[in-house]
């Protein structure tokens, strides 16, 4: 009998053991499989992550890549800050070149507002006796106002067939292609010029 009851403690004994055992390696298992479902939950956030930021590094090389093809002057190809730098520049001056642009623009405020500036154009033109002409630095004549025709003789569209030379006494053509060449030097002389 005594060895039954040995047996029986042994056997219950074991069988807490085991119930104990199982219940911790089954807590275990489930600890490693939601360390499992954890790190698998990382790495996708992660990847996730890396994927955007690649998207979003690509897209702003290709925006580089862009201003870099817009504002390069040399074949070579530019780094990153140099093309921000280019661009910073070349904005700059598009903004001093449209303040510019705005102040020879028809003010709106001595402008009666019932006149297009076309008509006001065409207005302040046949008051001042004069017309027009818009050309190359070639020469060739692309547009000539309808005043030429009482000022000059000439009808505008029989112009648009001709060059500046056609107009120009020959002993001055030399001197007017040396004005279309370089026009801002010819500025620079007369203004001397008026200064003495």
């Amino acid at each position: 009998m005594l060895c039954a009851v040995v047996c029986s403690l042994i056997v219950t004994n074991l069988a807490q053991n085991m119930s104990s055992f199982i219940k911790r390696d089954s807590t275990r298992r489930s600890d490693d499989t939601m360390d499992d479902d954890t790190d698998d939950k990382d790495d996708t956030k992660r990847k996730s992550r890396n994927l955007s930021e690649k998207k979003r590094r690509d897209q702003f090389n290709m925006l580089i890549n862009e201003l870099s093809s817009m504002v390069s002057t040399n074949s070579r190809k530019m780094d990153k800050s140099t093309v921000l730098k280019s661009t910073i520049s070349f904005l700059k001056n598009h903004d001093e070149i449209a303040v510019q642009s705005r102040a020879h623009e028809i003010q709106e405020d001595w402008k009666p507002s019932f006149l297009s500036n076309e008509e006001f154009t065409h207005l302040i033109l046949e008051a001042l006796d004069g017309f027009i002409m818009v050309f190359s630095s070639s020469g060739r004549i692309f547009y000539a106002s309808e005043s030429i025709t009482s000022l000059l003789g000439h009808l505008p569209s029989d112009l648009l067939n001709m060059t500046m030379y056609d107009l120009v006494f020959e002993e001055d053509q030399s001197e007017f292609y040396n004005v279309l060449l370089s026009p801002a030097n010819t500025l620079d002389a007369m203004n001397d010029s008026d200064a003495k």
